[in-house]
């Protein structure tokens, strides 16, 4: 299904981030209040919240899910949000959150969400491990964990590819009777074997 017209992703000019990560066809930086409506236009569309907890009803809750995120990498119980931005037009495809779990045991998990027309492209599988490289060679993160909708058949095969072990499974009831379920992946910084990508501020 096609999502949203691309020029709803050119990001405003703004100051920058603390932290950028450039592979061969994307950046990766920290979101800010000038990527609210961009964010929106791919998070509001069904074929993403039905994987997500985050289903902004609009540009508002958006602009308020950035708000709620650290300003900083690696402030335990913090989330960090990055988007993936495409080309030298820095068009938002997509986001990686980053959950700093648990700092004495150096673990993290991931989120990662990709506007449904930019799927099937090879960005997940470009940005994702930018950013575990990143947190493993720079930040000496020891483990990444990946929560998965079992449902979710690309974000399981993307885990399965980067090396993820399914260590887990749970199923809670939510709100309207509904059952939760997840799948629990895994990676341990011994058996990562790429290098870092090209990572510095700004």
């Amino acid at each position: 299904m096609k999502g949203c017209c691309n020029l709803r992703r050119r990001v405003n000019s703004l100051p920058a981030a603390e932290v950028s990560i450039q592979t061969e066809r994307l950046r990766l930086r920290k979101l800010n209040q000038g990527d609210a409506g961009a964010l929106f236009s791919y998070r509001s569309l069904p074929d993403v919240y039905l994987y997500q907890s985050f289903h902004p009803a609009a540009i508002s809750d958006a602009a308020a899910f950035i708000s709620g995120t650290a300003d900083q990498l690696d402030q335990p119980g913090t989330w960090y949000q990055l988007g993936i931005f495409l080309g030298d037009d820095h068009i938002l495809i997509g986001d990686i959150g980053i959950h700093f779990v648990n700092a004495e045991r150096g673990e993290v998990e991931l989120g990662f969400t990709l506007a449904p027309e930019f799927q099937g492209k090879g960005y997940a599988t470009e940005a994702v491990p930018a950013v575990t490289s990143h947190l493993f060679s720079a930040l000496g993160k020891r483990r990444i964990t990946v929560d998965v909708d079992p449902r979710n058949f690309r974000s399981r095969r993307l885990a399965s590819r980067l090396g993820m072990v399914q260590a887990g499974y749970y199923a809670e009831s939510v709100r309207g009777g509904n059952t939760c379920e997840g799948l629990i992946y895994t990676l341990d910084a011994d058996r990562w074997p790429y290098s870092s990508q090209t990572a510095g501020p700004g």
